[in-house]
């Protein structure tokens, strides 16, 4: 159903100007309708997918942010992609915490085979840590920027590899109450399953390799 938005919120919008660069722009609501798209996505649940119209809104030379395909200008539109990581890793801590806590609760963290699905548990959420630091330093510090972009390429397949390891590791321990709702890890879950899905991995992965062959093959 379309609605209309509030009037006092403006939004950072990406569009593209009358000569096709891509900008940012800080637009007020008013006036503006939102129609959800008919979706609903097995996690993230409380988030809404749809589309916005500003049909015939006047853009001011003041509501512009940056120059014209700023927004795509690299290294950091590409290795800024670490603050995505970073909120994966977050969910990832969150999901582990709440599972020691089931399985202490539940008088099962005696049992050698939890601890042991525990203990890779853990070291997944830690590999996925040092790929997200090291991401971070290499975008924020102002190395190469090929180097940067590659570097942040190659955690954030590091982290969903780990996030992904994990949650199986999570599910196995839990066993169906992983599984149940509205327990909140199972609600973790599916966000965190869902979240992970970030566009183009493929294409990430084997130009992160790419660029390691060029500078690091020794041809």
């Amino acid at each position: 159903r379309e609605t209309c938005l509030d009037p006092q919120v403006t939004s950072v919008v990406t569009l593209r100007d009358p000569v096709g660069a891509v900008r940012l722009a800080m637009l007020a609501t008013e006036g503006a309708v939102a129609t959800p798209l008919p979706m609903r996505m097995q996690g993230m649940r409380a988030a809404t997918t749809g589309r916005i119209a500003f049909d015939g809104l006047r853009i001011d030379a003041g509501a512009w942010i940056g120059q014209p395909d700023d927004y795509m200008m690299e290294p950091d539109f590409s290795a800024g992609a670490w603050r995505t990581s970073a909120v994966t890793c977050g969910g990832l801590e969150a999901l582990l915490a709440l599972a020691l806590a089931q399985l202490v609760a539940r008088g099962r963290d005696a049992d050698p085979h939890q601890r042991a699905r525990i203990g890779r548990a853990w070291i997944a959420q830690e590999t996925a840590l040092l790929w997200l630091q090291r991401a971070a330093d290499a975008a924020e510090r102002g190395v190469d920027a090929a180097d940067a972009v590659t570097t942040v390429g190659f955690a954030r397949i590091a982290i969903e590899d780990a996030c992904l390891a994990a949650m199986q590791l999570v599910e196995r321990s839990l066993g169906l109450a992983a599984f149940m709702q509205p327990s909140p890890i199972e609600r973790m879950r599916r966000d965190l399953a869902t979240y992970l899905r970030q566009p183009a991995a493929d294409e990430v992965l084997t130009e992160a390799a790419a660029h390691v062959l060029r500078t690091q093959g020794g041809g």
